[in-house]
């Protein structure tokens, strides 16, 4: 099992946030890949479903975000 930090594009300011969220998948992507590009065609397991729920704060902004669109939502290997 691998350990997965969640970064999500803002599309408050144009960048990408680390939702601050670390999951542990088994059928996780070697590199950087969006959800909706790794989960192409197949249904999202419920921890990705819970995760993707959640809000974060902009950085930039300080405004609340939630990206919605899964091909803006990036799971990205730790160590």
């Amino acid at each position: 099992m691998a350990d997965y930090d969640v970064f999500v594009f803002c599309d408050e300011c144009a960048d990408v946030h680390p939702m601050g969220i670390r999951i542990a998948m088994n059928d996780g992507p070697v590199d950087k890949k969006s959800i909706g590009d790794h989960y192409a065609g197949k249904s999202l397991p419920q921890n990705i479903v819970n995760m993707i729920s959640n809000y974060t704060t902009c950085p930039k902004t300080g405004k609340m975000i939630k990206q919605e669109d899964n091909n803006q939502v990036f799971l990205v290997p730790v160590g």
